[in-house]
């Protein structure tokens, strides 16, 4: 997708006689606008503090040393009702090893027990796409899949192939980017062949990549009919807006303050350079979220579902729209990582803990 961005975003440039220079002069202008809120999300956030976790440490590059006895290697496996001599099949490295194992402890912490995995589909090819890394958690009838965001260079290819599929859902025309759309295929097909689906309450989770692809998840289970839930962090946009809004009650997608991933899209890059375009031309256009409306085509890619962003240590609902036109600042590659939504978002949750107004868990499905 990234590719496909800098290309069409050179095009546009070129077709709006808008240079380079003037997309620096006038990021002041495009950056300038305070996020208009719809109103205090009522997301629980204790839930949400559990997701980011199981989301976030999945993709994180960050490793510790290997544990102690009671959470190793082979007792990981075991668990998992592998033999060892299937994990040594794998050929890990060693630095996978170290991440994993780091990401069952981090998800012990917040009630996701590495006895409660039940599939691990690794990927350790660094150029093949289109081939998803993820873990299944099964906790009583709840089943919850972790889907790892970018890190290969096979992942950035995906990442890349951000054409968009025709499709028809519920008698209109949507579309999809077909890269995350054969990833959600796969697993939802590996769920398939585990007998995962029917009879149990699915939750998909992940951040960035792995966040657009739960999202697409969601609507792969909702065209078979079946119901599910998708906690996207950071997902990229990946699905057109009719479509997005289909979801709105199966998808949470969380952004956290000015984050640029949610906001690389085509859509938002031409948004930026029409604006610029029509400043030069001494034009006032109007504020952000209704300008992005304005450009909007129906082969444009959004967020999906209901959009929540993690504002000044408080989580409120936005219009889709708030994030489609793209944003020249450094916070918007810092506020993307990982470890900045596990801290904002584990810090909400306590500070909600303390105020008492809490969903039940219940309540989520």
């Amino acid at each position: 997708m990234e590719q496909q961005i800098i290309l069409t975003t050179w095009r546009t440039l070129q077709k709006q006689q808008v240079s380079f220079l003037d997309l620096l002069r006038y990021h002041s202008h495009i950056n300038r606008h305070e996020i208009q809120f719809i109103r205090k999300s009522t997301v629980d956030t204790q839930m949400l503090g559990k997701f980011v976790v199981v989301a976030c440490y999945l993709t994180t590059r960050r490793f510790m040393p290997l544990l102690d006895g009671t959470l190793n290697v082979r007792n990981v496996f075991k668990a998992m009702c592998w033999d060892f001599n299937d994990f040594r099949k794998h050929k890990l490295s060693g630095d996978l090893k170290a991440s994993l194992l780091n990401y069952f402890r981090r998800c012990a912490e917040v009630g996701f027990s590495h006895n409660d995995v039940v599939t691990l589909q690794i990927t350790q090819s660094l150029a093949t796409p289109y081939e998803p890394f993820f873990v299944v958690f099964k906790q009583g009838n709840v089943v919850t899949v972790s889907v790892r965001g970018t890190i290969t260079f096979g992942d950035c290819l995906t990442d890349n192939d951000g054409y968009p599929v025709e499709q028809e859902f519920r008698g209109q025309k949507v579309f999809a980017h077909r890269g995350f759309l054969k990833m959600g295929e796969k697993v939802i097909q590996h769920l398939k062949e585990k007998n995962l689906l029917d009879g149990h309450e699915v939750v998909f989770t992940g951040h960035s990549m792995g966040g657009s692809i739960s999202t697409v998840c969601s609507y792969l289970m909702a065209r078979e009919g079946k119901t599910c839930k998708a906690i996207s962090f950071s997902p990229a946009p990946a699905l057109s807006e009719n479509l997005c809004d289909m979801l709105q009650d199966r998808v949470t997608s969380v952004v956290f303050e000015r984050d640029g991933i949610p906001q690389a899209s085509i859509h938002a890059a031409k948004t930026a350079i029409n604006r610029v375009r029509d400043l030069k031309k001494g034009l006032t256009p109007p504020d952000h979220c209704a300008y992005s409306k304005l450009n909007t085509e129906p082969d444009h890619f959004f967020v999906a579902g209901t959009v929540v962003m993690v504002w000044k240590g408080q989580f409120y609902e936005v219009d889709r729209h708030q994030i489609g036109e793209l944003s020249l600042q450094f916070q918007t590659l810092t506020d993307h990582a990982g470890a900045s939504y596990v801290a904002e978002c584990c810090q909400v949750k306590e500070q909600s803990s303390q105020e008492g107004y809490l969903q039940s868990q219940t309540d989520f499905f």
